[in-house]
């Protein structure tokens, strides 16, 4: 006979004792909040928080912004335990405490984060009549991008010069990706990804930099 596995409800009791009367960080508390409100009144549950602390109120940024500013690691926004994660960081970060890394591998680290990282105002594509140039490659397209370009070091640059030509920049490969453009140091996990996608039937383009650098050139991209 196989044991069933408890549902969350069943566990209830304990996960009551561990967050009755605390303090809880949340970035962007009311939303958070709301929604615990809107599944306890769903369920008929019940318990008390002592008080909340909104790291959003502190930074007066986004999730996204916050960690590219502070240096912290954000790989799978979104995610649950991702996000938790790096608001326990920025209100650890509001103390003074630092991750317990070598000081010079931190500060290479947070380097390279911010060569990489994209701003979420980057990624908001822009409407068709806003588009510099509507006939080149990029526009309306879904674009990743991946690895290090070493014409455009800096990852914002290249990501804000596409938005202008309308391409939609994303942060991670999907279904719905047009096309990814490959620099050095992809991780091979991509461009597995990649491939099986392709396989599935899925028409993603892959440019390397030489191609996408012949590209821009030929459309006069800036």
């Amino acid at each position: 006979m196989v044991a069933k596995a408890p549902s969350w409800l069943d566990l209830w009791p304990w996960i009551k004792e561990y967050f009755e009367n605390q303090t809880i960080v949340a970035h962007n508390a009311e939303f958070d909040l709301d929604v615990l409100d809107r599944v306890s009144d769903y369920y008929g549950i019940d318990f008390s928080i002592k008080d909340c602390i909104d790291t959003m109120q502190i930074t007066h940024l986004g999730l996204s912004d916050s960690c590219v500013l502070s240096g912290i690691s954000l790989d799978n926004h979104h995610d649950a335990l991702c996000d938790a994660t790096a608001c326990a960081q920025i209100m650890l970060m509001c103390f003074g405490i630092r991750p317990s890394e070598p000081r010079s591998t931190l500060k290479q680290t947070q380097k390279e984060r911010k060569l990489r990282e994209v701003l979420s105002e980057t990624k908001k594509p822009l409407e068709a009549n806003e588009v510099e140039n509507s006939n080149t490659p990029f526009f309306q397209k879904k674009v990743v991008l991946t690895g290090d370009l070493n014409s455009f070091p800096v990852r914002e640059e290249v990501a804000s010069m596409l938005k202008r030509y309308g391409a939609d920049i994303n942060g991670s490969i999907s279904k719905k990706t047009d096309l990814v453009i490959v620099g050095n140091g992809c991780g091979p996990s991509k461009m597995k990804k990649i491939e099986e996608l392709q396989g599935q039937g899925f028409e993603i383009q892959v440019l390397y930099e030489p191609e996408f650098l012949e590209i821009i050139e030929k459309y006069n991209i800036k």
